[in-house]
This record gives C-alpha cells, sequence and structure tokens, in this order.
C-alpha cells in the first residue's frame, strides 16, 4: 500500500487532508482506545443495574435514554483524557521503542505523520499488528461522576 497511497484513503481522509488534517488511527479490538466504547459501557453497565424480571425493550431503551442523557461534556472529556493517559503509559513502555521518546500521546499528535521519525516504521494497512500491553492500569476502570 505504501507504493500506492491513494488506494487506501477512507472518504474521511478524503474530507480532511485538503485542510491539512490527517486521521490517527488506533489498533484493532483495542476498546481502551475508544472513548465511544468506554461510554457505551458505561451505559449498558447503568441500565444492566436497573434490570427487572420481564424488562420491556421499551423500558430498556427509556433506560439507555436516560444513561445517556445523563453524560455530560465534562465525562466525555474525561473519558478522553483517560484514553490519552493509557496511550502516554502504553508509548513510555520498555517495549515500545521509538515512541518512548514522545513524553505524552499529546507530542505524537502534535508531530503528525509527516514529521514522525522514520526509525518508528509505521506498517501500512498490508502488515499485520500484534497485541500489546499497554502498561498499567485501564481506560475502562475510569470512575466518573
Amino acid at each position: 500500500m505504501k507504493s500506492h497511497p491513494g488506494i487506501s484513503l477512507t472518504q474521511t481522509d478524503e474530507i480532511l487532508q485538503p485542510g491539512g488534517h490527517s486521521v490517527l488511527w488506533t489498533v484493532p479490538y483495542t476498546p481502551e482506545l475508544q472513548p465511544i466504547e468506554l461510554l457505551w459501557a458505561r451505559v449498558k453497565n447503568k441500565v444492566a443495574t436497573q434490570g427487572l424480571l420481564r424488562r420491556t425493550t421499551e423500558e430498556c431503551r427509556d433506560q439507555a435514554g436516560k444513561a445517556f442523557d445523563d453524560v455530560s461534556p465534562d465525562d466525555c472529556a474525561k473519558l478522553v483524557d483517560s484514553v490519552h493517559g493509557w496511550i502516554t503509559n502504553f508509548m513510555r513502555n520498555d517495549s515500545t521503542g521509538s515512541l518512548r521518546h514522545f513524553a505524552f500521546f499529546a507530542d505524537l499528535v502534535a508531530r503528525g505523520p509527516a514529521e514522525l521519525p522514520a526509525e518508528l516504521n509505521i506498517p501500512d494497512s498490508d502488515s499485520d499488528t500484534s497485541d500489546s500491553d499497554g502498561g498499567e492500569g485501564e481506560a475502562g476502570d475510569m470512575e466518573l461522576d
């Protein structure tokens, strides 16, 4: 794909690139890196704690709606900060090699893909990725008010 970068562009890439923006894709199957997954887990947990025998679909839908309504902008910011913290801890892990020279996830994002050091050797979409432990703490363990 590196020899044909246009092939792997998504519609999102095509919309963002002319404005000088790029997409930072996260590792597949890693919900710890997806704030929406953490939010959905919180909502599902809240609905599950209200479980009743013979609960109707409408009651479940109402409970989920109420749980989503209770989510504040501050809650969302905490989830995003938690994900950034998870990534920062991962980048400081001994097994991350060249990523360790970035102090924080924000430093990595601020550099953009064109400015990343060549030694990172970021694989293209044809390459396999392996699962790695993100270090201490799980983003999903975060408590929200």
